[in-house]
This record gives structure tokens, C-alpha cells and sequence, in this order.
């Protein structure tokens, strides 16, 4: 079993793959854990540590997504219409892009595993979606940059399959409550099969399962963006946008191509934490 939180064991799969096949057109990064429900790590004296030091949930939901990409990406270069699909999630608009800014040498917040305030647990899954974004945006450009203006043999898009009735709700009556209101995991997966195989995409969209009136339309990205302006993001996203989400994404349950947030679209944030991102997993791709 692939262990996304641990190096090692995405070195492991990715030697295995490697050795049995010479091309791969499809991978789709969908492991993640959420600090509600995951509280159990692979480092005995931090549970919620990865087994490199690295956040736990961080390293899971992204890192080791990263890595894999990293070590695939060849076999994925030798298809000839290859696709790479970020399962993030429209979650990332809870945070702001800051925990994720580094100098290139300095970890970013959201990375560390020694942070232990109330923030960097509740932040953690919207910075580490945020983290899948930039990666599969600046994945891309640097992918048509390669491609010199030809149309690109590889692309690299984002989705947000919704709330999700999946082994991340918490157990109980509550989860229970909340997985009879969310999709199915069947119906999840249509955005990841849209990004997969509909031949409309260009590389680099943001796709969800629904439309999301506080980020596609002008009215609710407005007040949206008066909520952000106050300094109510949090307030903004737990109280209001999150229940309307889960409420009302069943009547529009459908493929639609979304706007992420503005950090998701910052591109020196996408570089700079691409580069970071690149000298931690360095000595892991040259030891294959």
C-alpha cells in the first residue's frame, strides 16, 4: 500500500510502477487525511508528524503527492494526451496563502510539524488543497513552456468533488448527519472523470461538482470579498459559505469549471513554493 506521508514508501511504488511499465497516462493525487478524523501518525513520539518531520497532514495531502508526480512525470511525458488531476478542494479559500510563502529556504508554516496552535490545525487541510493548486498550476506552465507553444502532451488540473460522504466524515451521529447530505462517492468522481478524459480541457482549470455561488458569481464573490476585507474569512467560510455549499450542491450537482481564490492564482507564491517543494524531495529522486 502506497503511504504518501512517507518518502519511502512513494519511492517504493513509484520503483515498483516503474519496473513493470514504460508509460502512464493517467494519475490522480486523491490520498488525504483531515486533522478531525486522522489523529494518528507513523511518528510515535509526534502523532502528527510524518515519518520525514514534515506536518503530517501536509506531507499526506501534498508533499507526497509531489514527490510521486516528480518520480512519474517521465512516463507521463511519453503519452501522448497524459493527464495529471489534483484532487484539492474548494476549502483552500479558508486560508490566504500565507502559511505557504517561503524564502526558499525557510519552511512554510504549514509545513512544520512543531506548530502547535489551534490555527495550524484547523488551516491545515485549506493550505495543503492551496498547496495542490499552486502545484498542478506551475506544473503546467512549466509543462507549456516545454512544449514551445505547441498544444501541451500533459496537463495538470485541479478538482473539488464537494462534500463528500467518505471516510473522512467523522464517525457518529453527527458524520452520519452530514454523509446523508453529501454526494456519494460515486457521484464524487465525476469532475476527476471530466479532468480525465473530456477533451475540452486545456490544462490548468479548477473543476468542481457544483456551482459555487460565493466564488462564480459577481454577487457572492463580492460580499465574499467584503468578508476577507474585514478580516471575517474564517468567520465568513464556517457560518455561511460552507452550510450554503452543503446545502445546496445537490441542485446544481453537475461539471463546472470554478474560479479559485486569489492566492490560488498567485503565481510567485505557486513558484516559490514549487522550488521549496523540489529541495525536499531532490535526494529522494536521484536515489533511483
Amino acid at each position: 500500500m502506497l503511504d504518501t506521508s512517507d518518502f519511502d514508501s512513494v519511492i517504493e511504488f513509484a520503483t515498483w510502477y516503474r519496473a513493470k511499465h514504460n508509460t502512464l497516462t493517467y494519475l490522480v493525487n486523491n490520498a488525504g487525511i483531515l486533522y478531525l478524523t486522522e489523529k494518528v501518525g507513523t511518528c510515535p513520539d509526534n502523532p502528527l508528524r510524518s515519518k520525514q518531520g514534515y506536518d503530517l497532514a501536509f506531507a499526506t495531502n501534498y508533499l507526497g503527492h509531489f514527490l510521486l508526480t516528480e518520480l512519474l512525470l517521465p512516463l507521463l511525458k511519453k503519452s501522448n494526451d497524459a493527464r495529471i488531476v489534483q484532487v484539492a478542494s474548494s476549502a483552500h479559500y479558508q486560508v490566504d496563502g500565507s502559511e505557504l510563502r517561503t524564502d526558499g529556504t525557510s519552511p512554510p508554516i504549514a509545513s512544520r510539524s512543531d506548530v502547535y496552535t489551534l490555527s495550524h490545525w484547523v488551516n491545515s487541510y485549506g493550505n495543503n488543497k492551496l498547496a495542490q493548486i499552486l502545484h498542478a498550476t506551475q506544473l503546467q506552465r512549466i509543462i507549456n513552456s516545454e512544449a514551445h507553444c505547441r498544444p501541451p502532451n500533459l496537463k495538470v488540473v485541479s478538482v473539488c468533488p464537494g462534500f463528500v460522504g467518505s471516510n473522512m466524515v467523522p464517525k457518529g451521529p453527527i458524520g452520519k448527519f452530514l454523509a446523508a447530505r453529501f454526494f456519494s462517492c460515486e457521484a464524487s468522481v465525476l469532475c476527476v472523470m471530466h479532468a480525465l478524459f473530456s477533451e475540452s480541457i486545456l490544462g490548468g482549470e479548477f473543476i468542481t461538482n457544483f456551482y459555487d455561488f460565493w466564488t462564480d458569481s459577481l454577487l457572492g464573490r463580492t460580499i465574499f470579498d467584503l468578508a476577507v476585507l474585514c478580516g471575517l474569512r474564517s468567520i465568513f467560510m464556517a457560518s455561511i459559505a460552507v452550510p450554503w455549499v452543503m446545502t445546496f450542491q445537490h441542485c446544481t450537482y453537475g461539471v463546472h469549471t470554478s474560479t479559485p481564490s486569489s492566492a490560488a492564482r498567485d503565481e510567485n507564491l505557486a513558484e516559490c513554493l514549487y522550488a521549496w517543494s523540489m529541495k525536499q524531495i531532490e535526494t529522494y529522486r536521484h536515489s533511483q
